[in-house]
This record gives C-alpha cells, structure tokens and sequence, in this order.
C-alpha cells in the first residue's frame, strides 16, 4: 500500500502519518518493522530500497515513512520505480509526507499522487472548522481554553502546536 500525505498543515499531516505507525504497531505488535527516513538527510538510496523491498508474505509486515522525498530530485529519481511498486502491495505500507507542494516538487508529487493507493491533502483549516479543531485538540490535550485563548490560538492556526 502506498499513502501519500501532503498540505501546509504540516502538525495535522504529520500527525496523521504517526498515527497510521500507531495502529499498524498496535495491530502487529512484535511483527511489525518501522523504517522511518527523512530525505533532507539519507543521501545514498540504498537504505531506502533496502527498506522498500524488505516486505514478503513469510515475514513480518513493514512500514516505511519517508519525509520530503519529493524536495530531493536526485533522491526521487532513484526511488520513483520503488514508490511506483508499492502502491497494492499488502506485505508493506509506504507512506510518503511532503511538508507542501511547490512549484519545484510537482512533477514529483504528481507521479506520487498517481501511484497512491490513498492521497490526503492537508489544507490549513479556517473558520468554524479551525474553532472545532481547536476544542478537540485542546480536549486531547486536557487543556481548559477561555475565549480569549481560543481567539489567539485560532488567530495562529492549526499549524503550530
């Protein structure tokens, strides 16, 4: 299976991602193995494909998450026939997160929305959906807002919590 998640809400993206991870290690448990990469900083794809072709019917299920595999051309390059492969695939997840979408990462974002099994794409939220997110978050959290904190934390957004 291949996710693609992507949108200036980077906290709720992100936290998407994290949360797929959760239910995957709550589901497997012990069987579960977790790659997690950050393309800004693996610079030889090895590893990555490593851990792309590490799934198999006989072996533990995978995760692998990559961050930013859209901003590293080189990078993108080598693993575009490897992103293109996972997408179906029941023996491992693949879940790829971009911080955005520029001009620069659309073509790359294009073959990844193609090939996707699943694509969310994370807008900054606004108005009453921006007051209700905020309420819940603040539920999750334990936190007691006034509305005076609900007005400021939703003048900042939902971006940076």
């Amino acid at each position: 299976m291949l996710y693609f998640y992507h949108g200036q809400d980077t906290y709720r993206s992100r936290r998407a991602v994290h949360d797929i991870v959760d239910q995957f290690r709550e589901k497997y448990g012990a069987d579960l193995r977790v790659h997690w990469f950050d393309a800004e900083d693996e610079r030889v794809a090895g590893r990555m494909k490593e851990a792309f072709g590490s799934g198999s019917l006989f072996s533990a299920k995978s995760v692998v998450a990559v961050e930013r595999l859209c901003a590293s051309n080189v990078l993108f390059e080598r693993m575009r026939d490897m992103v293109s492969q996972s997408a179906g695939r029941k023996d491992i997840l693949v879940i790829l997160w971009e911080a955005g979408i520029t001009h620069e990462t659309r073509r790359w974002a294009e073959v990844c929305e193609k090939a996707a099994d699943h694509t969310q794409e994370f807008e900054p939220l606004k108005g009453p959906a921006l007051a209700r997110w905020i309420n819940k978050e603040a539920a999750t959290r334990g936190v007691e807002l006034t509305d005076a904190m609900r007005s400021h934390v939703a003048v900042e957004g939902s971006d940076l919590w």
